[in-house]
Parts: C-alpha cells; structure tokens; sequence
C-alpha cells in the first residue's frame, strides 16, 4: 500500500485528504498537524461564520484579488475554482450563500458546518496524529523522508506540505536546505495602529465607501472604513495591507496612511462644499455634513481642519475651505505598527512559486512532493480568496495524487 503524508490540519490539508476517495486499499493516507486542534482558521474566519469562497467569477480579475499569484493563478482556478468550490460544499450538504458583496458563506451562518463537511468527507483511511512537527524532509528516490520533532522518521511515497503561512526566515529553512527557492515572509491582510487618540475615540464608527492609501506610493483601494480602538481597520484597510505589505515592512511599520473619506474625486467634493455654502448660509457648519459621514467623524474632521463646531457656514473663508476639503479628501494619519487578529491573518511568503507545476502543486524538482495553501507565496485579500486557493491546490493536488496512484497500481496487476 503506497504512504501519502499530509503535513498541516488545515483547509488545503483536509481538502485534499477529502477528494482521496475511492483508494482504501491503494492508499494509506497520514495527516500531521503541530497543534493540538485541526481547522482553526476555517473556525475563527469570517467572524466564525467562515467566508469559504467569493461569488466573482472573472478570472480576468485575478490581480484584483491576489496580490501575490494573480494572473498565474488562472489555469488552476480554470480547474477547481469558485463555482467548483460552491458545487462540491452544496453537494456534500454544506450549501453557501451570496451575500451582497460577494463573499459567500455557509447558508447556516456557522464555520462549524464547514467543519463537519470536511472531517464528514474524510476518506476511512485517513488518521490524524496531532502536535507533530515535521522539522526535515528528504526527498528520495523510493518518494520523501520525513524527520519529526519527536524523533519518529516517516517515509512517504507522496507529501503534501500544507502547513500555512511561515511568518520568519528560518521557518523557512526546511525547504531553502533542499534547494527549494523560497520568499522572506511579511504580514498581510491587518489593520493599521494609528496614533491619534482622538480618532480613536470614535471606535465603532465606520463610513462605507473610503479610499485608503499609503503614502509616498501609487496604492490606493477603496471599500469600507472602521474605526477602532487602535486606529483604522476594514475591507479598504485590509486590502491596502495586502497589496502593500512588502512597501509597509520596508518602512518597518512606520508609515503615512491617507484617508479620502469619501470616496469621491476632489471635484466633487470642492462641488458639495460650495453647495453646501450656497443652500445653507446660516446654518451652523456641524449641522451641515455629508451624508455618508456620521456625526461624531464629522466633529473629529473639523476639528482637524480647525473649525468651530458652531462657525456658521456662510462665513467660511476660502482657507477654512480648504483645510475642510483638505481633511475629506486627504486626511493623512500616521501610523506605526499592525494589528492582527491572531490565527486569522495571511501571511506574505513562502515556496517561491517557481517551483511549482500551478496546475498540479508538484515540486517541479522533487515529483513526489506537493505543496498547497498559505505554504507558498500565493496570498488574497479578504472576501474568501485565500480559502479559495487553499480548497484549490488542495484539489488539483489530490487529483494528481489519484491519477498516480492508480497508474500504480495498474501496471502491478
């Protein structure tokens, strides 16, 4: 019977150990996992409601969403994308659900079904061995040799190392020692500390379309804005993170963060000013804001733009103008550090994904060796992308592993 090691209890882990049906007596089918629990970012994502996938099909669109992987990524989600990924959990009695911007969860609202999917789908022969740590692995000529932190080796025919995200160096050095080209590790996907305590103060308070960029670049992405109690986070905020996460790490987490908390070209928002002078002259200015700004952001921005909260709109001078303009449009805050939220986060980094045959996840050095998910330097923005990638490298992983396996075992008989 042939050996397959699955390094990692994730969601690329599960998923290919769950389309290895139908190989009970070919394939005896391992699963490692470090920890002591298995699925742990399938449980806690989404607000523990678990955004398994995204509803927009346009592989075109593709560097939209990954900020690492992008185009390439088109020929495996032409194999197991979304609409496989909607398919298999709706066939499996998992159905999902589209919510209005996009992201599709599981129609109970729970990641816990999710869950039961995966450990349900489970072939017979799998079996889990929990808090074991693979420190080495040698690829061979009879498959892979696998060294845990025990002391126990494994020898393998097939590995697929699906561990997630490696967040320093020398977690890297595992595959860097078999000549394996690797890409240093930076955070994504986290919200920004901001060092304004009285932006702060407004935690909870969130505008639903902002533009949000970092400073001294071109990268700006737009969405919605919160507040919190360490500054600013959000689909804008996350997906600027992402796409910036290497500029941000070369600043060392010291950075300018410009806020147009509008959305809107600076025309149109020099038009609603004059407007706003023109039809209301004698109201007063904090009576007098733009819709989609609540209250108290309105506050905070006139006092960042020097007004009184009781300055009468038709008296503005054409500075005062212009610094209220100026905090809508270009409200620039500093930041330094990240927050993230614990297992949720992505991490930048990984196998290089020049070593991979995309199609399959072989090691185009090593064909007995696989890799799937976070593990390899392919990485989302929020909204179900990076589960998309896990659920399918894990697929197109398992699928290689079958068509392997039973070529085996046919030329044996």
């Amino acid at each position: 019977m042939l050996h397959l090691v699955i390094i990692g209890g994730g969601a690329a882990g599960f998923f290919c150990a769950a389309n290895l049906h139908g190989l009970e007596k070919e394939l005896k089918i391992t699963i490692l996992e470090k920890t002591s629990k298995t699925l742990g970012k399938v449980k806690i994502s989404g607000g523990g409601r678990c955004n398994v996938t995204n509803a927009d099909f346009n592989l075109n669109r593709l560097d939209e969403y990954y900020p690492r992987g992008g185009k390439k990524l088109k020929k495996l989600f032409s194999i197991f994308g979304q609409k496989e990924t909607i398919s298999w959990f709706e066939k499996r009695g998992a159905p999902l659900k589209v919510e209005d911007d996009q992201r599709m969860f599981p129609q109970s609202n729970d990641s816990q079904t999710i869950i039961d999917c995966l450990r349900r789908e489970l072939p017979s022969q799998v079996h889990i061995r929990m808090k074991e740590e693979v420190i080495a692995f040698q690829p061979n000529k009879d498959g892979c040799r696998l060294q845990l932190a025990s002391g126990e080796v494994l020898q393998a025919d097939y590995v697929v190392i699906a561990a997630g995200g490696k967040n320093k160096n020398e977690h890297l050095n595992v595959f860097t020692e078999n000549n394996l080209e690797v890409v240093a590790p930076a955070p994504s996907l986290f919200s920004f500390n901001v060092h304004d305590n009285d932006l702060r103060q407004l935690k909870g308070l969130a505008v639903s379309d902002a533009e949000v960029r970092i400073e001294g670049t071109k990268l700006k992405y737009a969405g919605p804005a919160i507040i919190t109690h360490w500054g600013l986070s959000g689909p804008a905020v996350l997906k600027a993170s992402a796409f910036a996460a290497r500029v941000i790490q070369e600043k060392e987490y010291e950075y300018e963060v410009g806020v147009n908390w509008l959305n809107q070209s600076e025309e149109e928002i020099v038009d609603f000013l004059r407007v706003m002078k023109d039809v209301h002259p004698k109201k007063m200015i904090s009576n007098i804001k733009p819709e989609a700004i609540p209250q108290r952001l309105w506050r905070y921005l006139l006092e960042r733009a020097e007004l009184r909260e009781d300055k009468i709109v038709g008296e503005l001078s054409k500075k005062e103008m212009n610094r209220l303009r100026e905090n809508l449009f270009h409200c620039v805050l500093k930041a330094k550090g990240k927050t993230t939220y614990k297992d949720e986060f992505v991490t930048a980094g990984g196998l290089s994904i020049d070593e991979l045959q995309l199609k399959t996840m072989r090691s185009h050095k090593y064909p007995s060796v696989y890799f799937a998910g976070e593990v390899v330097d392919i990485d989302g923005i929020t909204g179900g992308y990076n589960f998309t990638f896990a659920w399918a490298s894990g697929f197109v992983a398992a699928s290689d592993i079958r068509k392997r396996v039973l070529e085996i075992t046919a030329n044996q008989t």
